[in-house]
């Protein structure tokens, strides 16, 4: 983006967002970026906002204030010389827009600094780092006292008040300053930023105090009460208060009010910086989910029944919960929350208690979880709730789309002000006697009326296409056109049309032929949907005209990179140590260590029984591996994140579902599925300070233990004797790292050539990838295979290997106590902390019997302060684990931390079972990374996962010289014995 570009980006954030409110030029730079993205404006040529990282964005900004791409702004003195000349060509030109972004960057460090909120005695002392760390200038300045005066600050006032003024724009400057100091100037700056950064995290406490909860119809009135009742929460003074709801910045109040209910998750998280001791604290109480209103309609009889429905949408890792409602201690059912976030269940509320609710006007019903009581459900009572098509059932939202089906349910006091906006929309009446007889039902076929004065129920007039959990392939080589698989339709979610009139169109591009083909819409799924029949690039048009800021598209088949972007894992699984395994290689001095007795192994294999392959017919249905393995060819950043990774999970549920197939019913099957991924070696992924990292391994084969068959003999002295026979004649490996369908075909190509065999197995969960084995004579077969399709291969069973390197538990301690990340969550009331003594008295029992261990049972209700592993913020997108040692907090691997709390309460948790060969946990636990991933490759199964319990089969291994591969040995580093 040009300088010009930029101008109107600030204008459009600063004057277009809230034409009604009285502006205030409050801005941070990463505000900027967020709206960047928000517009997806073109960055450069063909490129847009949405495929940048948001460092790239921010530079693209800044160089737009220095001298010259090469030399940059080597000092203040240069900074303010490309501000003076800025400030001249607005004033050439007469566009003084270009005067907002030399305003917006002097605002800048002021919205991003509390300290700054009332004073400007140290504007300075926070401009200038501002101004290096962001990369304006290239030199640290000690103090530039003039920068103000010089470029004569009041003047810039003047031109922009002249231009607000001539525009009809609702903004003129809080004081236009003349030459009476720097603290005059800064003043002016000051009163552009009314609401510091502490004070808008904290509006979060403001709702939460003024009985709200999100995605709920709340019109401004009653968040402006909210704010009236509760603004001293969040350490404002009477003084600001008074301004802020004064005539002059009340719309503004309001608007800022909207914005950040509107982005509110219903948490109360706040972090400060410690004054003492410099570190971040996080403080948080209650989370509180809405709980939407569900109605439950039939058709013929016209029977109207209502419930509540819990949405967790950041919940992608939580048990069965049991909620009680707080007033009346009634028990609700067990739920648990679904991949969209939805609640498996609705709560039915009996007719008396739903008659209390909905009697008072600003009524509420909440709700808490019986073992994590910071776990909140709210209701809240409002006028109106606008109901749309979910699971054959009708769940209230805060969307109105032009076009589509609704119920509209509307309370009798207020049903006047509906009146015309009802009859507009040919609204057919249901009933007025729902929800205690306070509440009226109407039903719209097709809304086509919208109504200004309530937040919810406007159309978004803004023409814009998105595409939605479609499965990218993702391209080294290709940066312009957006790469669909072809293997599923196109969804597009497109705003600003009328869904029952409007024609939406996939129109060819770049090729010789023009040719359209008509999209069809899904009331159920609220998208367009294009089928895979147009095989050129298109665009996509509404009616006659192309959608603007809208992406060039292709189907296209998956394709495997010439080189991956493997992630690097230290020995305890992390990516900030020493290199221990680049994607699935091992070091040479692990991997070529002799820990076979091949002579033996041979000698036994030759006795084994022929086997019969009969499963060799690959389906090409292993979506979610396809798409990963595309997208990670080597680059200089990261591709893959959690949100993409589960767009295209839930895309592939969704197929699957139309398809009348069963998906993984686990409720936290992501992360289960890819912690499956790891433990085959399909990917690595690792947990940093910019989120998840993941990316597929290089395709490789892993060489397996033949499978050995235990046969145990009643012995001459009442002692049984076990003896081991191998039921492999063939060396086998697991063909695991990345993949996409051309290679299997290549695989299954070379078999007579190599003298090899293909077994597939297809897994019971549907979203893992078919697990295929070769089989062959030598093992010389594998290196040939590997050679020629440029697989990776190590000639050495490969679990043993591992498990002869992998460090114990006390080790992990050691390391973590020296050279921890710090954490302050101590004032954080969210948390779960588990009594592992209780956990091994009762594992045991509920093993034998095939019982599920619940948390209820072995949560414990506070931690110790001194020495203790726990995990805050539990199964959301936060959730952090640390381990408590001598009173001061480190963050761990969640994983490590099970087995450094079993350690510190000396509790031996897991169980080894000699005669099924099985390492057997409750499912609270999980191995760390690199031991999961060594024990499934010991037989190449993944652990079986039922009645409560993870086992891992770790087979019999008798031609090892590998002490580690022994289960005692095993156990001992874990601190399991």
């Amino acid at each position: 983006m040009n300088y010009t570009a930029w101008s109107e980006l600030i204008y459009k954030y600063y004057f277009e967002r809230h034409s009604d409110a009285r502006v205030v030029l409050h801005i941070t730079l990463q505000d900027l970026v967020d709206f960047a993205k928000e517009e997806n404006v073109e960055i450069a040529k063909g490129r847009y906002a949405s495929e940048f990282k948001d460092d790239f964005i921010k530079r693209d900004f800044v160089c737009k204030f220095w001298i010259n791409i090469k030399d940059r702004c080597p000092s203040i003195e240069d900074f303010k010389e490309k501000l003076l000349a800025l400030k001249h060509m607005a004033k050439e030109e007469h566009n003084y827009k270009y005067l907002l972004p030399i305003i917006a960057i002097l605002i800048m460090p002021i919205c991003e600094n509390d300290a700054l909120e009332l004073h400007g005695n140290d504007y300075y002392g926070h401009l200038l780092p501002f101004l290096f760390s962001n990369g304006f200038i290239n030199k640290k300045a000690n103090n530039d006292g003039n920068l103000l005066q010089d470029i004569a600050l009041d003047e810039i006032w003047n031109c922009i008040n002249k231009w607000a003024e001539s525009e009809s724009l609702a903004f003129k400057s809080s004081q236009v300053v003349s030459g009476n100091g720097r603290r005059h100037y800064v003043r002016s700056l000051m009163k552009e930023s009314l609401l510091s950064p502490s004070h808008l995290q904290k509006f979060c406490i403001i709702f939460e105090k003024g009985g709200l909860a999100p995605k709920v119809n709340i019109e401004n009135d009653r968040l402006l009460s909210a704010f009236r009742t509760n603004y001293q929460y969040i350490g404002l003074s009477i003084g600001r208060y008074n301004q802020l709801v004064g005539k002059e910045f009340k719309e503004y109040l309001i608007s800022v009010l909207r914005k950040e209910y509107d982005h509110w998750d219903g948490t109360t998280k706040i972090k400060e910086r410690d004054p003492n001791t410099g570190r971040i604290k996080i403080k948080s109480d209650n989370t509180y989910y809405p709980l939407l209103l569900m109605m439950d309609f039939d058709l013929n009889s016209r029977v109207v029944k209502f419930g509540f429905h819990l949405y967790c949408p950041d919940m992608d890792d939580m048990d069965d919960m049991h909620f009680i409602a707080d007033n009346s201690e009634v028990d609700l059912p067990l739920i648990y929350i679904k991949s969209d976030g939805y609640a498996n269940r609705p709560f039915y509320i009996e007719n008396n208690i739903v008659n209390r609710i909905f009697k008072d006007r600003n009524g509420v019903y909440e709700i808490h979880e019986e073992n994590l009581e910071t776990i909140k459900g709210r209701f809240v009572v409002s006028d109106y709730y606008l109901l749309r098509v979910y699971q054959n059932k009708y769940i209230a939202t805060n969307e109105f789309i032009k076009g589509k089906f609704y119920f509209i349910v509307v309370r009798k006091d207020v049903i006047e002000l509906f009146t015309e906006w009802l009859k507009g929309n040919s609204a057919e009446f249901v009933s007025d006697c729902i929800l205690g007889g306070n509440y009226c039902l109407y039903r719209i076929n097709c809304a086509i009326m919208e109504m200004p004065q309530r937040n919810n129920l406007r159309f978004n007039s803004d023409l814009k296409c998105k595409s939605v959990n479609n499965i990218e392939v993702k391209t080294a080589e290709n940066q312009e056109v957006i790469l669909l698989s072809n293997l599923f339709p196109a969804h597009f979610e497109i705003s600003g049309v009328d869904v029952a009139k409007d024609k939406i169109y996939a129109v060819s591009v770049n090729s010789e032929n023009r040719y359209s083909q008509e999209l069809i819409y899904d009331q159920k799924k609220s998208v367009w949907i294009l089928s895979v029949s147009i095989n050129t690039e298109f665009v996509l048009y509404c009616n006659e005209s192309r959608i603007p800021y809208g992406h060039t598209y292709k189907f296209s088949d998956f394709i495997l990179p010439k080189s991956f972007k493997e992630v690097k894992l230290d020995k305890w699984g992390k990516t900030n140590g020493k290199l221990f395994s680049l994607g699935l290689t091992l070091p040479d001095e692990v991997a070529n260590k002799n820990l076979i007795n091949w002579s033996l192994l041979k000698e036994q294999m030759e006795d084994a029984p022929i086997k019969t392959i009969v499963n060799n017919t690959y389906k090409e249905t292993d979506y979610l591996l396809y798409a990963i393995t595309s997208a990670s060819y080597q680059t200089d950043s990261w591709l893959m994140n959690m949100k993409w990774i589960k767009s295209i999970r839930d895309r592939i549920v969704s197929e699957l579902e139309d398809k009348g197939k069963e998906s993984q019913p686990d409720r936290f099957a992501l992360k289960n599925l890819l912690a499956d991924y790891f433990r085959m070696g399909y990917i690595n992924y690792a947990y940093t300070e910019n989120g998840l990292c993941i990316t597929a391994n290089h395709p490789t084969l892993i060489l397996l233990v033949p499978e050995y068959k235990r046969d145990i003999l009643p012995g001459a002295d009442g002692r049984n004797i076990v003896r081991r026979k191998c039921i492999e004649r063939k060396y086998k490996c697991l063909l695991s790292g990345g993949r996409t369908i051309s290679l299997i075909k290549e695989i299954e190509r070379y078999q007579l050539q190599y003298q090899y065999e293909l077994e597939i197995k297809c897994e019971d969960n549907s979203l893992m990838p078919q697990t295929i084995y070769l089989y062959a004579e030598e093992r010389d077969s594998f290196k040939k295979l590997a050679e020629k399709l440029n697989l990776k291969y190590q000639d050495n069973i490969y679990s043993n290997a591992l498990l002869e390197t992998l460090p114990s538990v006390e080790e992990y301690i050691e390391e973590i106590t020296s050279n921890g990340v710090e954490r302050d969550l101590f004032m954080v009331k969210s948390f779960r902390a588990i009594d592992y003594k209780r956990m091994a008295e009762l594992y045991p029992e509920k093993l034998k019997l095939g019982r599920y261990l619940s948390n209820a049972e072995i949560d414990k209700r506070n931690f110790d302060k001194n020495k203790d592993f726990v995990i805050f913020f539990p199964g959301t997108k936060d959730e952090v684990s640390v381990l408590i040692h001598d009173g001061q907090m480190k963050e761990v691997d969640k994983y490590w931390g099970h087995f450094i709390g079993m350690r510190y309460a000396d509790a031996k948790v897991l169980i080894y079972d000699k005669e099924r060969a099985q390492i057997s946990m409750p499912q609270q636990l999980r191995l760390p990374l690199l031991y999961a991933r060594a024990l499934t490759m010991l037989t190449g199964q993944t652990p079986e996962s039922t009645l409560g319990s993870r086992a891992y089969n770790i087979g019999v291994n008798p031609c090892t010289d590998a002490s580690a591969s022994s289960p005692d040995t095993i156990l001992k580093k874990l601190g399991q014995i």
